[in-house]
């Protein structure tokens, strides 16, 4: 069996007891787990950057699984939880979700409200407290919004006086805590008896920033919480708060889809918010945690951020100092070897590694041929990380997330995807194999984060390039033809002749005029013409060696320059772009026939030749020949009219 579990915000407590319980439930079941998540900075895909991190939702095709558990809480964009939940709904695969009700889905209600109760109620009953502020969490979130709500009825149901500016509003992160204090200490009326915060995040923030201003808790301000994470028990003084039952609650979602697959129907579930009662609120409640092991969990915690940020730091350096993609997976090599997964999969969108190691398709605007912000059906692996061995895997169907042919030992695993992107540029995704710390520490979120921006620096430096060359092409060749202008031909012959100079070798230069043009542009039309161009510097070009520069030099003139040749070679490549163009005639079915006439002028030595004088005596021969042709034709005519 294996399910698939869609959560948001891996790095916060809650979300991280949630996995654990489905993790130790499911696997010791031998249920394999894919985690799908991001790390999305706002509530709602607003930016670039976070559409980029909530497409991770719209990779798994669910048929793909026997179960899927979702948290729709912690995704926060409502257009992505209504996509997701029709999705789910339409693959008819069992669902259970976390709060949200929606079609076909068991519903665990996971409840949020009675652990604020609670704690609002323990206050003024048992603390008689006559006043209370509240920081509320960020409005986009559900639960932020009904912990708000029971605040201000308990308070009504009570009869206590609270005002609008009693309330502020964060964002769960611990800045806001403290910018919530700063602005109650502004205000002009004394502090309330006791603060509530949304979580705990922002209640330690606010004790620290009333500390710092010489306020101490519980003795003059109360100060709750929410979450019970480990920074709350690790508090002095040690923080009142709720717990939630996040692990329970995992517990059941897995043992719901249990029940389905035994075919039974389970009914939905609840699970109840516990209140917390310690030191913050004054209540006495002994601290387990002694201050040895507060000291030894602090060495442990600041040699593992020094090493990741050692780590961050010269991944950062070395990911943005490569230019080309195969360098970039080169130091990938480097550093996932540190990072140390067990499993690591690089997934990129197929013709992605092609696109980004060729300028050309970038100038050719490549990438408007896929939608760019979307997964594509088939992926490659340029690079995989399988238990210590570097290896690559060729493309495969998206919807299967990782190659049939992997490595994959016996036993129940557990894989965490997360998106490949910069801004809405969608490059792929990776994955990590029994990996904790992805789930624990944010390390590998920014490791993943520097790899993107390398991509990123890539895809505009080949960008840039691929301007730049465009840019250089439109100066030295011309549009048409594709081969050198006037401009581009002085340019590229300008070291052919020094060099021919200095080893005074013999020069001559070819100019080519068709015959017919106006003709076939009169009766054929522009683009008949056009061709009728196309053809003869194709021909030119496919008859000279690459080291003999052609040039467009007018609208239907063409000069071509050569070194090192006899006068006899130089009459004898004249007759080779002849036959050249005899080939094409009986190799195409044109409306009309190709033709030119060619003048070339011949130097023994290049020394102190004049390019403009070659140009002009070469004209005057192919003039000269053109003349022939021409009386040739006329007195033929004229014969012809003569005999009949």
């Amino acid at each position: 069996m294996k399910i698939a579990v869609l959560i948001g915000g891996t790095g916060f407590y809650n979300q991280r007891r949630f996995i654990n319980g489905i993790l130790d439930t499911a696997c010791a079941d031998g249920t394999d787990v894919y985690i799908f998540t991001c790390d999305a900075w706002s509530y709602g895909a607003r930016y670039k950057y976070e559409k980029g991190e909530y497409n991770i939702y719209n990779l798994p095709d669910f048929k793909q699984y026997d179960g899927v558990i979702i948290d729709t809480v912690t995704i926060h964009d409502l257009e992505t939880v209504d996509h997701l939940a029709w999705r789910i709904t339409k693959s008819g695969v069992p669902c259970v979700s976390l709060n949200d009700k929606f079609e076909g889905a068991i519903n665990i209600t996971v409840e949020n409200s009675g652990g604020t109760r609670a704690i609002a109620e323990h206050l003024i009953n048992e603390h008689n407290v006559g006043s209370i502020y509240y920081i509320a969490g960020p409005m986009d979130n559900p639960d932020a919004q009904e912990r708000l709500e029971v605040y201000k009825s308990v308070m009504h149901k009570n009869k206590i006086d609270w005002q609008d500016d009693y309330i502020y509003y964060g964002d769960y992160t611990y800045r806001s805590g403290v910018m919530a204090a700063e602005h109650f200490l502004q205000m002009d009326r004394p502090l309330p008896e006791a603060i509530m915060a949304a979580n705990d995040r922002m209640a330690l923030g606010v004790i620290q920033k009333l500390s710092d201003e010489g306020f101490y808790v519980p003795d003059d301000v109360i100060v709750t919480g929410y979450d019970n994470s480990d920074m709350a028990s690790l508090s002095n003084p040690r923080l009142t708060t709720v717990k939630k039952g996040m692990y329970a609650a995992a517990e059941m979602a897995y043992q719901k889809l249990k029940q389905v697959w035994q075919k039974e129907k389970p009914e939905d579930g609840v699970i109840y918010a516990q209140p917390i009662f310690s030191e913050s609120c004054g209540c006495a409640r002994r601290n387990y945690t002694t201050y040895e092991q507060v000291q030894d969990m602090y060495v442990r915690k600041q040699i593992e951020q020094d090493y990741s940020q050692t780590l961050l730091k010269n991944s950062s350096a070395e990911f943005t100092g490569v230019s080309r993609f195969h360098d970039l997976m080169v130091t990938l090599r480097k550093y996932i070897r540190l990072v140390n997964p067990e499993y690591f999969y690089f997934c990129i969108n197929e013709h992605m590694q092609s696109y980004l190691n060729d300028p050309d398709r970038i100038e050719a605007g490549y990438e408007r041929e896929w939608d760019t912000s979307s997964y594509l059906d088939e992926v490659t692996v340029p690079f995989a990380y399988e238990r210590g061995k570097i290896t690559r895997y060729n493309a495969f169907d998206t919807s299967l997330l990782l190659p049939p042919d992997r490595d994959k030992p016996a036993g129940a695993h557990y894989y965490v995807v997360f998106p490949l992107h910069y801004e809405d540029f969608c490059y792929g995704y990776c994955v990590t194999g029994n990996y904790k710390p992805v789930l624990e520490r944010p390390l590998f979120q920014n490791f993943i984060m520097n790899l993107c921006n390398a991509m990123e620096s890539i895809r505009k430096q080949e960008a840039l390039k691929a301007i730049m060359e465009k840019r250089d092409r439109m100066w030295r060749n011309d549009e048409l033809t594709g081969i050198y202008n006037r401009a581009g031909f002085n340019d590229e012959v300008a070291s052919i002749l020094e060099r021919a100079e200095f080893k005074k070798s013999s020069i001559s230069l070819f100019f080519i005029d068709t015959d017919g043009l106006k003709k076939v542009n009169d009766s054929f039309g522009h683009e008949a013409g056009d061709t009728f161009i196309k053809a003869m510097a194709d021909i030119l070009v496919r008859v000279c060696p690459s080291d003999y520069p052609v040039c467009r030099y007018g609208g239907d003139e063409f000069i071509i320059l050569t070194t090192g040749l006899t006068e006899v070679e130089t009459e004898g490549f004249k007759n080779k772009i002849k036959k050249a163009m005899v080939d094409y005639n009986e190799s195409h079915s044109n409306s009309w026939t190709l033709n030119a006439s060619i003048g070339y002028w011949f130097e023994q030595s290049a020394v102190d030749v004049d390019l403009n004088r070659l140009i002009e005596l070469a004209d005057q021969d192919m003039y000269k020949n053109k003349r022939k042709k021409k009386t040739y034709h006329d007195n033929k005519t004229d014969m012809a009219m003569y005999i009949g």
